[in-house]
C-alpha cells in the first residue's frame, strides 16, 4: 500500500507544551487581580493620584479582566445572566 507510506501519524502533545499557556494565563490572572485589589484598597502608588471613585472603578475593571483571562468565555457568559437574575431577585424591577 504505497499511499500509506506518506501519511504522518499525529504525535501526542507534550505535557510541558500544554502547561506553558496555562501557566502564562495564571500569571496574567494573578497580575490583574493583584493590581486590581491594590487599586481598590488605594495602596498602589499610581492609584493614590486618582480620585477614590476612579481608582475603585479601575480596580473592578482589572479584576474583571483577570477573571475574563482565566475563565473560559462560556463561564463568563453563564455568570452574567446569573448575576442579572440575582440582582432582580434582590431588588425587583418596579412597574411604571
Amino acid at each position: 500500500m504505497p499511499f500509506l507510506a506518506n501519511t504522518v501519524t499525529p504525535s501526542k502533545p507534550k505535557t510541558s507544551s500544554n502547561a506553558a499557556p496555562w501557566l502564562a494565563q495564571a500569571l496574567v490572572f494573578i497580575g490583574f487581580v493583584t493590581v486590581g485589589g491594590m487599586e481598590i484598597a488605594a495602596i498602589w502608588p499610581p492609584a493614590s493620584q486618582l480620585s477614590a471613585a476612579v481608582a475603585h472603578d479601575l480596580g473592578i475593571i482589572d479584576i474583571a479582566g483577570g477573571v475574563g483571562i482565566f475563565l473560559p468565555i462560556d463561564a463568563v457568559f453563564l455568570a452574567l445572566p446569573a448575576f442579572v437574575l440575582w440582582g432582580r431577585r434582590v431588588q425587583p424591577v418596579r412597574a411604571r
